[in-house]
């Protein structure tokens, strides 16, 4: 009897010493507004939920209506997942509170910085991407005019703007931006329709190529384009098979990569918090030539492509992280 019960406690000992992944352990991934099925940035993050199921890693999915949604999302969340993945710089207050609240439990979020010692903020360098795509847009324009919608307009997606910007002049050095922003709030990211206008209006004054950097905004941004025999360039998700012929290429944010990343090491017990910054050096952007697209891409276009690539993530060319000047927003407004 007394083998039995120093075996049982030895086996209770070697129990509590394992791995989170052998307790249970268990994620959670919160979605911008806009669906995790945007095909554009939820939809990558959704892909890395998928990779991290694959993995045999747990992670339960939250999808918020409006942006009252987020922070009892992120009570619940917390109530029952080890580590918290926030998908949008727009959950930064509300994780905030959360993670004051919570101080055993481990918070990731992407796209905006929250100072506090069990958060780690995620940060794109976005404006690499984009230079890439500036460079693309440009060099394929036959009116030397292109333009660029983004959706909320916000820190981020200036980002974009600078970078696409200073692409097109690389490039390009006579070429013009045509720039707008769909609006300041969230729902610019989630309204095909005012997208589609915008994109009309760009067109109007010449744009032939056009970027968009604004979520599921972004789809009518493309159809715009289709419409007009005009070229467009998606983001966040390879959006190359969603207009064939007219997408020229996407830049690819790998939020998907990042979020698998962030759960395996929560899972193995590496997770740190602090800041992480995430560029082409990291292979956290690219710019998406395939199938879809591969013969609207030179070999020309191509090798311009990779040498701005490599002189980025060198760092001999560095790019700017705010535009010039501020894009107007739809509607009139500033």
């Amino acid at each position: 009897m007394i083998r039995l019960l120093r075996t049982a406690c030895l086996a209770l000992i070697c129990l509590a010493a394992l791995p989170a992944t052998a307790q249970a352990f268990r994620a959670a991934v919160l979605y911008n507004v806009g669906g995790k099925l945007d095909k554009s940035f939820n939809e990558s993050a959704f892909r890395g939920v998928l990779a991290a199921r694959a993995a045999k890693l747990t992670v339960d999915e939250y999808e918020p209506a409006t942006d009252d949604d987020r922070a009892p999302m992120l009570e619940s969340a917390a109530q029952s997942a080890d580590i918290v993945v926030a998908i949008g710089f727009a959950y930064r207050d509300a994780l905030s509170e959360a993670a004051k609240k919570h101080p055993a439990i481990h918070f990731t979020i992407v796209d905006n910085i929250v100072d506090l010692p069990n958060v780690q903020s995620v940060r794109f360098k976005e404006q690499e991407g984009a230079f890439l795509a500036g460079v693309a847009a440009a060099e394929s324009s036959s009116t030397r005019i292109v333009g660029f919608v983004g959706g909320m307009d916000s820190a981020l997606v200036r980002r974009f703007q600078a970078g696409f910007e200073q692409g097109v002049r690389h490039a390009v050095p006579g070429a013009r931006v045509v720039p707008r922003m769909l609006g300041t709030s969230v729902d610019a990211f989630a309204d095909p329709m005012a997208g589609y206008l915008v994109a009309k209006e760009e067109i109007a004054d010449g744009a032939d190529v056009l970027f968009a950097a604004a979520g599921a905004s972004g789809l009518g941004v493309y159809q715009a384009a289709e419409e007009a025999a005009a070229k467009a360039i998606g983001v966040d998700s390879d959006q190359n098979y969603l207009f064939p012929g007219t997408m020229l290429t996407s830049v690819v944010k790998h939020v998907g990569d990042t979020v698998l990343r962030v759960v395996k090491a929560a899972a193995a017990n590496q997770w740190r918090g602090g800041m992480l910054y995430i560029g082409l050096k990291e292979g956290g952007l690219s710019l998406a030539i395939g199938r879809h697209n591969a013969q609207m891409i030179s070999p020309e276009l191509r090798e311009k492509i990779d040498r701005a690539a490599t002189e980025i993530a060198a760092g001999t060319l560095v790019v700017e992280e705010m535009p010039r000047t501020r894009a107007p927003i739809a509607g009139g407004g500033l």
